[in-house]
This record gives structure tokens, sequence and C-alpha cells, in this order.
């Protein structure tokens, strides 16, 4: 009898911790009112995701080109500078649209005016600081301009003129597009956030998706930076469009992964996390430009260190950009998908 009335209790001890662990494992079902919640620093958020977005546009229509070898005629030549500076500002209505839907799915219409302001000039404005101060050390140096004051004054002049106009047009017809009803449903009070285990840091994530997207295309790397500091041609075009997408699919799934880590744990503050799980591939790419630098170039004068880290510079923050969006876009559809099936 006594061993009977003891199995019972064990039994039941066995039930409940065994529920216990299926709960904690269904725990992200319950995160549907929460998800949608605006980050800290939501604003820049969706200023980074709608200029990673006008990055991520003007990369694959270059890609388009030089893959069906539009740029290879004579004539097309000369415009090719000008022509890239107006696609790129052209796509600013991806970058408007991206940011404005971003803004609304975290419930924040109003005052979308100066968020749009700030995502359309802010990145050119770091590109052309960073050209006119390669001219002036190009300048110090007495040496052949690449790009002069004028070709760094009209790129801003231009991509203003453009891309101003297209980005509030993006961003209005985002705020006029009805919005998934499931991104609508918001809990009035949020939900408490448990303890997190050590590996969802997010030091731990960063550094771990770092490591495994840069390991992903370290070889075309080094190819590719080493054909344009040596000034030889790159002729990996088709190559490089296999390690884009690539590079897009490892991304996404790290951050799919990570996501749902993290709303497995009863965390729903995803977005940012999800950013850099792109973007920290960034840190080690810059490493490796350092390193190349340092190694590989017999660099004179101060001013061509100079020259070189502000060249690598405009390189970093677009891929830096283009890595966080398509990470967080990736999220995005993810939440959207799982959660309009249980909402």
């Amino acid at each position: 009898m006594n061993e009977e009335g003891d199995s019972e209790p064990r039994q039941k001890r066995m039930d409940v911790s065994e529920q216990e662990k299926a709960n904690t494992g269904l725990v992200w079902r319950k995160l549907g009112g929460d998800v949608t919640r605006a980050p800290i620093r939501g604003n820049l958020f969706a200023v980074a995701m709608g200029t990673g977005a006008q990055v991520t546009a003007c990369w694959y229509t270059l890609l388009f080109f030089y893959l069906t070898n539009m740029l290879a005629h004579l004539m097309v030549r000369p415009w090719l500078y000008y022509s890239t500076v107006f696609i790129l500002a052209s796509s600013g209505f991806v970058n408007g649209f991206v940011m404005g839907r971003v803004l609304r799915i975290f419930g924040r219409e109003d005052g979308w005016q100066p968020v749009a302001s700030v995502s359309a000039l802010l990145f050119p404005c770091f590109v052309a600081g960073c050209l006119f101060a390669i001219d002036f050390f190009e300048w110090s140096q007495a040496a052949g301009e690449e790009f002069d004051f004028l070709r760094a004054f009209s790129t801003l002049i231009i991509w203003t003129i453009v891309g101003l106009p297209t980005t509030f047009c993006g961003a209005a017809r985002a705020m006029t597009k009805e919005v998934n009803n499931s991104f609508k449903n918001r809990n009035t009070n949020p939900r408490l956030i448990p303890e997190q285990p050590a590996y969802m840091s997010l030091g731990f994530v960063s550094t771990v998706s770092g490591a495994v997207i840069f390991s992903s295309f370290f070889v075309v790397l080094k190819y590719m930076w080493k054909s344009i500091w040596r000034s030889e041609a790159y002729a990996m075009i088709g190559y490089l469009v296999l390690y884009t997408l690539l590079l897009t699919i490892v991304i996404s799934l790290l951050s799919v992964i990570w996501t749902f880590l993290g709303l497995r744990n009863g965390n729903y503050v995803w977005q940012w996390r999800s950013w850099c799980v792109g973007a920290s591939s960034g840190l080690y790419v810059t490493a490796f430009t350092v390193y190349y630098m340092l190694v590989h170039l017999n660099l004179l004068y101060v001013a061509d260190d100079f020259i070189y880290l502000l060249w690598t510079a405009l390189f970093l923050v677009s891929y830096t950009l283009l890595a966080g969006a398509t990470s967080a876009f990736a999220s995005t559809v993810f939440i959207a998908m799982i959660y309009n099936k249980e909402m």
C-alpha cells in the first residue's frame, strides 16, 4: 500500500514537470500581442531598415546590369557613375516604403515626416562627406583626383533632388496601404520578459552569427578586395551573384533561428537582435580590411591610409546596412507567418 501511495505523487510530479516543459516550449504562442511592440529607438530601427532596403535594391540592380553585360558598352561608361547615383537615388521609394511599413507595424503612424527626412538624407550625406574627405587628402598630396569636388557635390545634389521626393512618396504609400490585421492586435500591458539564458545575450548572438556569415563568403571577399586594390579586372560576376544569394540565405536562416529561440524563451523583443545577426558580420569584414591594409598594402603616406580607410568605410557601412536589413526582414516575414496562423 505504501509503495502504491508513493508512486501516485511521484507520477503526478512527473506529469507536472513534463507539462511545464511543454508549456515552456510553446510560450511563443502567447506572444502574438507583444511581438509588434516598438523596440528601443524604434525610429532609428525604421531608418536602418529603409536605408538598408535601398542599398540592397541598388546592389541587386547593379548586379543585374553587370550580369547582362549592359555596362560593358563604351557609350555607357562615361555615364556609369551618374547613372549609378541616379539608380540609388530613385530607389528612395523602397527606402520610404519600408521605413513607413516598419513604423506602421509598431503603431507609429503619427509624425513620420521627420523620420522620412532622416532616412532620405542620412546615408547620402555620409557618402558625400566621405567623397569630400577623399578629395581633400588627394588634393593635399597633389595627386590626380579620382573624384573631384564638383563630382562629390553633384552627387549630393542629385541624390537630394531625386531621393528626397521618392522617399516621401514611398513613405506616403506605406502609410495609406492597409496593414495586415494581425499586426494591429497589441496587448495593452506588455508581458514580463523572463530571465534569458546566456546564449541569448546580444554579444554571443552577434559573435557566433558574424563568424558563420563571414566564413561563408570569405573566399570571394578576399578575391574581390584583392582585385579592387591591385587594379585587377574582377571577372567573377556570375560567382558574385551566386555568393550574394548564398549570403542572403545564410543571413536569413540564422536570423529566423535566433528569433525563434528568443520567442521560445519568452522574449518578444526581437527587432534589434535580428538586425545585429546580419550586421555583426560587418565587424569581421572590418577586421579583414584592416589586416589587409597592414599586411598586403605598401602605403607610404598617412594620407594614403586615410584614403583607404574612407573607401573602406563606404563599403562597410553599405554592407552592414544591407546585411542588417536582410536579417531583420527575414525575421519580420517569419513573425508574420507564425502569428497569422495563431491569431
